[in-house]
């Protein structure tokens, strides 16, 4: 058994392959009925259908191979998509009512909230725009370079001057204060801009409702100067 006989025969293709190269080496063999030119022109033939089925075979091969190679490449650059939305950074609001509750200090209501780079970017540029609506309004805004993955930072949100019996009539009623907080920021890696938005309203048992931006009242968010 030569070498290509070997191989033939442990390809899928073995036993077709294997047939016409039976038939190949018998019409090699002479025959009484066969002279010299019709055995040539026999072999002549089956090495031709072995080339065609050898090209067919090798364009299925290319075919399967580019389809193998395409769902690789898929498969990596989702994973190159999902690993660089996990790598963004996401600041939000954290440790809401463990901040404290309102309070009235210097003729304003006073509010505290925790900000905290949740995702695992770096954030910068980052532009805090914030109001409490309580029945007069304020709009203030911080502005902090940078925030490291796990990095947080308290602001204070305040409202205009108000008197205290005005203070307590709001801290008496349900959704008396609220407060909205806009976050715009950029990821450090690629510039790309994020913005968040955060509004909740305070309830008379101390707990924070939080509210859809359409459901916030007086959102009206300044521009950046």
């Amino acid at each position: 058994m030569t070498i290509l006989e070997a191989i033939l025969l442990m390809s899928p293709w073995a036993g077709l392959l294997g047939l016409i190269m039976w038939d190949v080496n018998r019409a090699q063999k002479p025959t009484p009925k066969d002279d010299e030119r019709s055995r040539n022109e026999r072999v002549l033939a089956n090495w031709t259908r072995i080339l065609g089925l050898s090209t067919i075979l090798l364009f299925i091969a290319t075919l399967f191979s580019a389809f193998i190679l395409h769902q690789t490449d898929n498969a990596i650059h989702r994973q190159m998509e999902l690993a660089e939305r996990d790598a963004e950074p996401y600041i939000s609001v954290v440790d809401l009512g463990t901040t404290g509750q309102p309070y009235y200090l210097n003729n304003r209501l006073n509010w505290n909230f925790r900000l905290k780079n949740l995702g695992k970017g770096l954030a910068r540029d980052i532009y805090i725009t914030k109001q409490a609506v309580s029945g007069a309004k304020i709009v203030d805004t911080d502005a902090l370079e940078f925030m490291f993955q796990g990095d947080f930072t308290d602001i204070t949100v305040w409202s205009e001057p108000i008197d205290r019996v005005e203070f307590d009539r709001l801290m008496a009623s349900d959704a008396g204060v609220w407060v909205w907080i806009q976050l715009d920021y950029r990821d450090n890696f690629d510039g790309k801009a994020h913005s968040n938005f955060f509004c909740f309203a305070r309830q008379v048992n101390g707990l924070f409702q939080k509210r859809s931006r359409v459901s916030c009242p007086s959102v009206a968010t300044p521009k950046r100067g």
